[in-house]
């Protein structure tokens, strides 16, 4: 029995140190699953939250940033993957049951995660090949086992437990191999030596843990009880599925009964590419997506019920049923669409992904802006502007990077980059372009507005800094740096200090004896953005990795460590009191910071 409260909210103490307020969107979504007919669960970049699909209401969210996940058959529970760290929760009871800690000072990242179909053991992939076991009933928080492939460090694709914790699986990037070990033993019991050319691409065991099966240059299972192999398909699948009772496999377009190794049907009229498959749950019914529609066909039959025509701009990612069988909610890259299956109508769409973030504030308020390269018009990108918890959408020219956009103080303006790297103003209200602005000769990396709007500060791979004054649209200094690569200005509101960014390090300079005043360093990848408070007190850099750092600009000292995305943060904004601060990132989400 699920309970619930509404907005309830869960954060990971270290985000609450790190003084996190608010999350904003879901991030890009990898795992849906349904815990009864009212319930779902979306796990994406940001979080993981509970939907009553009734009426579509957020219930609770868990705030726990995550690369990779998975959630238990029985859906009981939810493991989360995050750098070198797993947490584990329970979702009936919403809680954090623990946290696993990859003990290494080695630069490693968990890419997958499985975990058994009762949620008694857990296992992980990462990316220098090493595989790793636990045995959740033990109060250790070191891997009960640790395992490793070969001596190159290959990423870990997928991983799967099969039998009840008796065996373990995994396909590595690059290769089609494929590594079953015997847990206890630690040792390999089987190895599928794959084409290089068609790598394994996935790997899952079935829903009683008893099969494992593996996508390469075939479709291989191992009954891992009976120790029995069989290859049902000689050419490359991109998915399979295997149904509640573990009596059917279907590889695509194509439906096994796997007894009898006997092919049932083969899907008629569905196009080359299918995303993803799903079996209802008492397997009356198959859904295959293709690009943009999804196919719900009868079984054994092959029979096409129905078509769903999503008219989704990006790639369908998964299809998952309810528990009754009535209602398919389908995921692409940008939105969760819930389906009626026997009306063929769409109940409801929440957007909870977008392509990037960038965030700007004014003295008032703040204004996030969204982007996303939906298209409503060939010649035209769509950005997604979020004030108030209200959404305004604005298109700017095709020609243009959307993602180099700034936002004026009074929300009137946007500056965007066209293909010969002019410096465009776009007004929102005439929806035109109504200034523009030449003097780079390479391609610009960030524009910044002033605080007062009168000017704008635009960095260059040309290896210049200009601002620009907008009344009259003119240059009115240039500030020349010994690196080619500049990106993400930012200057104070007083005027006297000037930031940007070049690969791993962060540049502060003085705007009236243009001396340059430090360098900032200690990033691991490269910084793509900066700010500096209006107080001019702190200045915030945010890399390539997610890490969002705060320095001091008097001392040059770094304050505090912000992590909470998965992916780069783009933009960072101060609040007017310079007391919060609002991050946006690849993954699809805005975070607010307390300082």
């Amino acid at each position: 029995m699920y309970t619930h409260s509404n907005q309830l909210q869960v954060v990971l103490p270290s985000l609450k140190e790190a003084g996190i307020t608010q999350r904003i969107a879901l991030g890009h979504i990898y795992k849906i699953k349904f815990l009864n007919n009212d319930l779902l669960v979306i796990c994406a970049s940001g979080g993981t939250s509970l939907y009553d699909i009734n009426n579509w209401q957020r219930l609770w969210d868990i705030d726990s940033p995550a690369k990779c996940g998975t959630i238990s058959h029985d859906g009981t529970t939810l493991a989360l993957g995050w750098g070198q760290k797993i947490y584990i929760w329970d979702l009936r009871q919403r809680q954090l049951l623990r946290q696993l800690q990859i003990q290494t000072d080695d630069d490693i990242t968990i890419t997958c995660i499985a975990i058994s179909s009762q949620g008694q053991f857990l296992a992980c992939g990462d990316n220098k090949g090493t595989v790793r076991f636990w045995n959740l009933a033990s109060t250790t928080e070191t891997p009960a086992i640790q395992l490793s492939y070969s001596e190159e460090e290959l990423e870990v694709v997928s991983v799967a437990i099969a039998s009840h914790g008796k065996f373990l699986a995994a396909t590595f990037i690059d290769i089609g191999d494929l590594i079953v070990w015997e847990i206890t033993s630690a040792t390999q019991v089987k190895t599928m030596a794959g084409e290089t050319d068609f790598p394994s691409n996935f790997v899952f065991s079935s829903p009683d843990g008893r099969l494992i099966v593996c996508g390469s240059n075939g479709l291989h299972i191992w009954d891992m009880v009976a120790g029995t192999e069989s290859k049902f398909l000689d050419s490359w699948h991109n998915n399979a599925a295997i149904s509640s009772d573990s009596r059917l496999l279907a590889a695509d377009n194509q439906i096994w009964e796997l007894a009898s190794q006997r092919n049932i049907v083969t899907l008629p009229g569905h196009p080359n590419y299918i995303g993803s498959i799903a079996f209802s749950p008492n397997s009356e019914f198959l859904a295959a997506s293709s690009y943009d529609r999804v196919n719900i066909l009868e079984i054994p039959s092959g029979k096409t019920m129905t078509v769903l025509e999503t008219q989704t701009n990006f790639l369908i990612k998964k299809v998952a049923f309810t528990s009754d069988g009535k209602f398919l909610a389908v995921v692409s890259r940008n939105q969760i669409q819930l389906w009626n299956i026997l009306s063929g109508k769409n109940v409801e769409t929440i957007v909870s992904d977008m392509e990037w973030v960038q965030v700007a504030s004014n003295s008032d308020d703040y204004c996030f802006a969204f982007g996303s390269s939906l298209i409503s018009d060939g010649n035209f990108n769509q950005i997604c502007l979020w004030k108030n918890q209200s959404k305004t959408y604005i298109q700017i020219p095709r020609n243009s990077c959307p993602k180099i956009i700034a936002i004026s103080p009074d929300l009137k303006l946007v500056a965007f980059i066209n293909s010969e790297h002019h410096l465009n103003l776009w007004e929102i209200a005439s929806k035109q372009v109504v200034k523009s602005f030449l003097g780079h000769t390479d391609y610009i990396q960030s524009v910044v507005f002033s605080s007062d709007g009168k000017f704008m500060v635009s960095g260059s791979d040309d290896g210049t800094v200009r601002l620009w004054d907008i009344a009259s649209e003119t240059e009115i200094n240039i500030l020349e740096s010994r690196v080619n690569c500049i990106s993400n200005v930012a200057f104070s509101n007083d005027g006297q200090f000037l930031s940007f960014s070049s690969c791993e390090q962060v540049h502060l300079w003085n705007m009236v004896s243009q001396d340059e005043v430090t360098i900032l360093e200690g990033y691991d990848n490269s910084v793509e953005s900066v700010a500096i408070s209006p107080d001019s007190r702190f200045l915030a850099a945010g890399d390539r990795d997610g890490i969002v750092k705060l320095w001091d600009t008097k001392s040059a000292t770094e304050i505090k460590v912000l992590a909470g995305h998965t992916d780069a943060v783009n933009d960072i904004a101060f609040s007017p009191d310079s007391k919060l601060i609002a991050t946006g990132s690849e993954d699809g989400t805005v975070r607010l910071w307390q300082i």
